[in-house]
């Protein structure tokens, strides 16, 4: 208090340093033989190769996060943090949670045959920065990082950003890459484009950007991209029930009338799919094509992913 009478901008520095402070936490320690754990009861460290002294407290809203590579962590109760990253995390979920982030949110694709997964279910997650897929520099393999989202709501302020720096001794056993699950009512909202490695589009037979798309319980998620975003040679793998009404339903929306997908792959239940065909569902006719969204401001642009149930 006297601080602030006696010297007025010192006081509003230190407020302002105190801010803009951050330290990193990783649950456990590396030794941990027990690799899980909770966000409301686990024990913190600050070291990804070694043992630490335990922090102090939870991590704050400035703080960065990192969940330890082959770990089983969930977050049980509702956070906001500076960053939040899985560094291959064998599973890291969370169900009915808000999470907030201030600088990213990301996660790790595999320099081993394996496939980590983030996985949230019925989440709000408001992401102040980017959404990061990374891989590690002196990888010498590649395995699948996946991010699952069932009927959760994902808003990223910043890019999706890919980055894959590939040793050129690395070893594919099996297409590694990145995985984008959307399921049921998921909406996946992101404000500014796509920054991918142009890994997808030179080796695409050992780097993927896959995209799985779920119907769940008669609703369909919509991703929805504001800037550019050049999607070539993705994966685009889609699962309708025919549970749907008949109507118009956008799976993909993007803003920027030059972005979109080409050259993609796409299925429809397990099997090759062609855009524009008709094809039957439980005694439906849908059909799959580039159109524009019915919910979008751009009406003529045929460069979202649209579905249609026939009546």
């Amino acid at each position: 208090m006297k601080i602030g009478k006696i010297y007025p901008a010192a006081a509003v520095s230190l407020f302002f340093a105190a801010q803009a402070f951050s330290m990193s936490y990783l649950p456990g320690q590396w030794s941990t033989a027990e690799k899980s754990g909770k966000w409301s009861t686990c024990t913190w460290g600050n070291n990804i190769n070694n043992d630490s002294a335990d922090m102090p407290g939870k991590p704050g809203p400035n703080d960065d996060v990192t969940i330890r590579g082959g770990w089983d962590f969930e977050i049980d109760q509702d956070i906001a943090v500076g960053g939040l990253h899985s560094n291959c995390a064998k599973l890291f979920h969370a169900s009915k949670r808000n999470i907030r982030t201030k600088r990213g949110f990301g996660t790790q694709i595999p320099s081993s045959n394996s496939d980590p997964l983030t996985k949230l279910e019925n989440c709000t997650v408001q992401n102040g920065g980017n959404l990061n897929f990374s891989y590690w520099h002196e990888g010498r393999g590649g395995g699948r990082g996946e991010l699952r989202l069932i009927d959760t709501k994902f808003e990223t302020k910043g890019e999706i950003v890919c980055t894959i720096p590939v040793n050129p001794i690395v070893t594919i056993k099996e297409r590694a890459g990145v995985i984008v699950t959307l399921v049921g009512k998921t909406q996946f909202l992101v404000n500014g484009g796509a920054v991918l490695d142009s890994i997808f589009e030179e080796s695409p037979k050992d780097w993927m950007f896959k995209w799985n798309v779920e119907e769940k319980d008669g609703a369909v998620p919509l991703a929805f991209i504001n800037k550019k975003a050049a999607f070539k040679n993705h994966l685009v793998e889609m699962e309708i029930d025919g549970n749907l009404k008949p109507g118009k339903y956008a799976l993909f929306e993007f803003a920027d009338r030059k972005s979109g997908f080409s050259d993609a792959v796409f299925t429809l239940n397990g099997s090759d799919y062609k855009l524009g065909t008709a094809t039957e569902v439980k005694g439906k006719k849908i059909k799959i094509s580039l159109a524009p969204s019915p919910t979008g401001k751009d009406a003529k642009s045929a460069n979202d992913l649209v579905l249609e149930v026939m009546k």
